[in-house]
């Protein structure tokens, strides 16, 4: 469960919304926008380990994105207003699509430490192979603390796992990827984030 739990009035709104396939207005505070008033179409809660996200259409943005559902100020269902077939949930390739993340023990470890981390998720042949939703990608990356840079370059103790498999998964143009350690727009080599 997350840190903070979700007002229950929202969750209840945003059950409501999904159940009868209707979208949502919202007024919202965005930590790069600031407070707006927008209509959102959600289809999905999802809790990342840290918070309660909404996965829905952002009518204001024509595009699918993530909703922390505690920056909602206030809430209403649009009981009268349909959702249009671009906003349903099978147009969202990102929550659609899955990818597999090839997890390996850090490079940078010792061998004592690789065995153990081997031995700790289970892992065959030193991988650990997991299927996730491309939406999922960065908040599982970020939770668990995986190095998600090509060569393995991050420091510390705390960086336990690699993301084998980076280079696949940068051509793969998830959304959320900026969010992994080592993906964000400060990490050196790293474009776009």
């Amino acid at each position: 469960m997350g840190l903070e739990r979700p007002d229950l009035d929202t969750v209840a709104a945003i059950s409501r919304a999904i159940s009868l396939k209707r979208p949502v207005q919202i007024d919202y505070l965005s930590s790069s926008s600031g407070e707006s008033t927008k209509v959102i179409c959600p289809h999905a809660m999802l809790d990342n380990g840290l918070r309660w996200h909404i996965r829905a259409f952002d009518r204001d943005k024509s595009r699918f994105a993530d909703f922390v559902m505690n920056r909602i100020v206030n809430i209403s269902v649009l009981y009268r207003i349909g959702v249009d077939s671009i906003e349903m949930p099978t147009c969202d390739t990102q929550w659609s699509e899955t990818t597999i993340l090839v997890l390996q023990p850090h490079p940078k470890l010792s061998s004592a430490s690789k065995t153990a981390i081997e031995h700790e998720f289970r892992m065959a042949n030193g991988t650990l192979k997991k299927e996730v939703r491309k939406a999922h990608v960065g908040y599982l990356l970020n939770s668990w603390n995986v190095d998600a840079t090509v060569a393995g370059d991050l420091e510390g103790s705390h960086v336990l796992l690699h993301l084998k498999n980076a280079s696949d998964i940068e051509n793969q143009n998830i959304d959320n990827l900026f969010l992994a350690p080592g993906r964000g727009k400060n990490h050196p080599g790293v474009v776009g984030g």
